[in-house]
């Protein structure tokens, strides 16, 4: 059955036959992308559908760069990255559609108050395995690490990261095992010195920016300011950092060395001691600067998730679905649900897009 539609999915082939589109608009860039939310006829969820048009891109080059979006986006499918459900390419433009993330970005959730260790460490080790994953397995590097790109899922009162927007992703050459610096893309306050110097580069970029995201959950703010001004090693101001353990430091200096071969890989940081180590109660924050974070905030970590998918298959996963849920057996839900594993065998599942013609 052919469903009309009078906004986005006007511009599709083929798309109308699964998804619906609501008025309500979740981004509007202005420029060239439109995101409105949207629900897939099959299973009752609502979605996110995205619109780039090519005739808003200004030139051959950007028009590649979106088409390389969609081409690395359906390579991925990992738990901390959000999976594209169906993806089309038509004369008009591009067009995306993935789970609507009903819970917000990482950005939303923090930018007004700073995390416990615990919770911070939890949330950083979701973003290195998320990353880990497109370095090691897919040999891509994201290029825009940042809280407005971890879209988060609550699941049974803690969160799920999901890593988002692939529109600076390169892959890395051959021989060489980095990227061409041809111009600064990604964000700035997150870029890695070696970008900002116009540097080949490789997925350090990724982990520096992580650092600078990990260290501002923490201490509350950015380790270099500003942001370009990295000409001596990051620093713990005490009155921020005395209850912060030894290991979350090393963590964070490895991550944001200026010297990119100092700098840890992804894997090294989903791997130091810090990500698995038993974390004490904080001390007393009555002579620090900073308020105190938000407890209420916690974070699964990525060995609960992993140890959780071990623990279940994807059918009776799936079975426990479709008993919490408004859903099909295979496909993502946006609400919280019983069981850790379930959603996330789910979102393995989803990740594999529908193209269409």
């Amino acid at each position: 059955m052919q469903h009309k539609s009078n906004g986005l999915l006007s511009y599709s082939n083929a798309l109308t036959t699964r998804f619906e589109e609501s008025s309500l608009i979740i981004y509007n860039s202005g420029f060239t992308c439109t995101v409105v939310q949207g629900r897939d006829f099959v299973t009752g969820n609502k979605v996110a559908i995205k619109l780039v048009q090519k005739k808003k891109l200004v030139s051959d080059a950007e028009i590649e760069r979106a088409r390389c979006e969609l081409k690395f986006h359906s390579k991925l499918a990992n738990s901390n990255i959000v999976p594209l459900l169906a993806c089309e390419e038509t004369q008009e433009g591009f067009l995306t559609v993935t789970p609507y993330a009903s819970d917000g970005d990482l950005h939303e959730l923090t930018h007004c108050t700073t995390l416990t260790e615990e919770a911070a460490r939890n949330c950083i080790s979701q973003i290195a395995a998320a990353i880990t994953y497109m370095h090691d397995e897919k040999r891509l590097v994201h290029g825009d690490i940042k809280p407005h790109n971890m879209l988060l899922r609550k699941i049974n009162g803690k969160y799920v990261v999901q890593l988002c927007d692939f529109g600076f992703t390169e892959e890395l050459r051959p021989v060489t095992d980095d990227v061409l610096f041809t111009q600064l893309k990604g964000t700035s306050g997150y870029f890695a010195p070696e970008q900002l110097l116009g540097r080949n580069y490789d997925g350090k970029v990724d982990v520096f920016a992580m650092g600078v995201i990990a260290f501002t959950l923490i201490g509350g703010y950015e380790p270099f300011y500003p942001p370009d001004n990295m000409a001596e090693a990051v620093e713990f101001e005490p009155r921020y950092w005395r209850h912060i353990s030894n290991e979350a430091k090393d963590f964070l200096t490895r991550c944001l060395s200026i010297d990119p071969q100092q700098r840890m890989t992804a894997k090294e940081a989903l791997e130091h001691p810090w990500m698995t180590m038993q974390i004490s109660q904080q001390d007393s924050m009555e002579d620090a600067l900073a308020p105190p974070p938000d407890s209420s905030i916690e974070f699964w970590n990525v060995n609960d998730i992993i140890n959780n998918k071990r623990s279940e298959t994807k059918e009776e996963a799936s079975q426990i679905t479709a008993n919490d849920g408004p859903m099909k057996n295979g496909c993502f839900t946006p609400t919280p649900i019983s069981h850790l594993a379930a959603m996330l065998a789910c979102a393995d599942v989803a990740a594999g897009p529908q193209k269409g013609p």
